[in-house]
């Protein structure tokens, strides 16, 4: 009686599931980190404006106009005061400089590193209701990491909750 050496099928299919489970693992924690990567690179950009709107600010003692007139039709379709980084929200078109104004301080302006679309974060918002306010929003990917989570409270320009009306997973920076 020869005895022949090998694998079973039973042996080959453990094999198989095995590996599957471990690059299933592999995938989603690369995913996880891809998104926490685009988090990271929002919120150093909403700094960077940030940085751009002081240096406009103390040269102009003012800063950037945000309203219907200044954000509304070649910047973007909405008829509402808010500056976006894109016009349709849909990641197609993007506005090369979305903050007017801010262009002698930040000659690029940043885009969300992922457009919006229905299921993806929120685009760069500003907004300015006055000469020396301003509002810089954008939707983060993880809630962990944003602003608005966990029952935090920031409280808007006349007094109400923008967590609550923006939602969860909102990053804001904010000059009042």
């Amino acid at each position: 009686m020869k005895k022949q050496k090998g694998f079973t099928l039973i042996e080959l299919l453990v094999v198989i599931a095995i590996i599957a489970l471990l690059s299933t693992t592999v995938m989603s924690s690369l995913s996880s980190a891809r998104s926490k990567g685009r988090d990271a690179a929002r919120v150093a950009e909403i700094r960077s404006i940030q940085t751009a709107l002081e240096m406009y600010f103390d040269k102009y003692n003012t800063y950037p106009a945000s309203g219907v007139a200044v954000c509304n039709g070649a910047l973007n379709e909405h008829t509402d005061a808010w500056c976006r980084d894109t016009r349709n929200n849909n990641g197609i078109t993007q506005i090369a400089n979305w903050i007017p104004g801010l262009q002698e301080f930040m000659p690029k302006m940043p885009h969300n590193p992922k457009p919006y679309s229905s299921s993806q974060s929120w685009p760069y918002h500003y907004h300015s209701p006055s000469a020396t306010q301003y509002w810089l929003m954008v939707g983060l990917e993880n809630i962990s990491n944003s602003t608005c989570g966990g029952g935090t409270i920031y409280t808007w320009f006349e007094g109400s909750n923008t967590c609550n009306w923006w939602g969860n997973g909102l990053y804001v920076r904010s000059m009042k």
